[in-house]
């Protein structure tokens, strides 16, 4: 005959950790089992991440994977951003630069 289900309270879950080395049903209710978008702090426990930022509004039809913040030696900053087997310069307008000597290109992975 099966028992009634208890709910039980983790006040933070995650708190020892990420362990993925003991079976689940030996585990301590303070370990993470699995973690996804979070932080490990300096003393090793699991924390929120920050949120994201919008870096742009402008609508494209681009399905982007991936933007990076390049800053040079002068220190200016550049957007760089790929998807659709190309690379784009820019945030408000995308200017395509797949074809730029400086950048190589293989299936959608970027060498710079």
């Amino acid at each position: 005959m099966t028992k009634q289900l208890l709910s039980t309270s983790i006040a933070a879950p995650g708190f020892f950790g990420l362990n993925t080395q003991e079976s689940s049903i030996t585990l301590a209710s303070g370990y993470a089992l699995e973690a996804t978008n979070c932080v490990i702090d300096k003393s090793g426990r699991l924390g929120s991440r920050e949120g994201w930022i919008d870096r742009t509004t402008a609508s494209t039809a681009v399905n982007l994977k991936g933007l990076h913040e390049f800053v040079n030696n002068a220190g200016v900053s550049e957007f760089i951003s790929f998807g659709d087997n190309k690379v784009y310069s820019g945030l408000a307008t995308l200017s395509d630069i797949t074809n730029s000597a400086a950048i190589s290109q293989t299936t959608g992975s970027v060498l710079l």
